[in-house]
């Protein structure tokens, strides 16, 4: 079955907002698809959305997009912990995430072109504009389309079901997947001096020529 998901991005003043994916078309909200491949495009309304309001607020916030079969995903994996977050903190996450209506996002034309995304937690970042150069999946018949790098740094449930991140190219950045999940995130014009820069390739097989 598909697995939907919501984005969940933790302010400095500690609350947390959860983003339901319904974009404001004229004067009502309209559902975005909910599966993470479906949603994770570079002009996708909802997706820049999420991020304008990240570098609009010039703070660092947590990040995580929760698939609601995330809840087990620890035991799914086989392990004790994904990106330092154990059960419990992964549970009330999930909580957090689906049991609350969730807010709107208005539509706009904002993209990473040009902007610098930032783990501050890792002290690692990476460029929209060569993101985009060296990711986009060009094809005679469907155009040209790049998938969005911050659903997938930031995901917890990858792999659970349909509409994940299942068909990586052979060039991708696969070790990436979730790598970056509710660690302190900034969007920025400058690039940060003292930490290193990372180059990422999220693709999917079947687009291509």
């Amino acid at each position: 079955m598909g697995q939907y998901y919501r984005a969940i991005v933790k302010k400095q003043n500690k609350r947390n907002v959860v983003y339901n994916r319904y974009v404001m078309k004229d004067g009502k909200p309209k559902y975005m698809m909910a599966k993470l491949t479906e949603h994770s495009w570079w002009r996708n309304d909802f997706v820049n959305a999420v991020c304008l309001a990240i570098y609009e607020s010039k703070e660092k916030r947590r990040v995580a997009w929760i698939g609601d079969y995330a809840e087990s995903y620890l035991e799914s994996i086989g392990k004790d912990n994904f990106n330092g977050l154990k059960q419990k903190q992964i549970k009330r996450l999930c909580n957090q995430t689906w049991d609350c209506e969730g807010v709107a996002v208005e539509p706009t034309e904002f993209t990473l072109d040009g902007k610098f995304i930032v783990n501050h937690t890792k002290k690692e970042y990476f460029t929209g504009t060569q993101y985009f150069e060296n990711g986009c999946m060009r094809s005679q018949e469907y155009g040209d389309w790049c998938m969005h790098p911050l659903p997938l740094l930031t995901c917890i449930g990858n792999g659970l079901g349909g509409g994940d991140y299942h068909s990586p190219t052979a060039d991708s950045s696969e070790e990436y997947i979730g790598a970056w999940a509710w660690d302190e995130i900034s969007i920025e014009d400058k690039a940060p001096t003292d930490y290193n820069e990372i180059e990422l390739i999220f693709k999917e097989k079947g687009w291509e020529d």
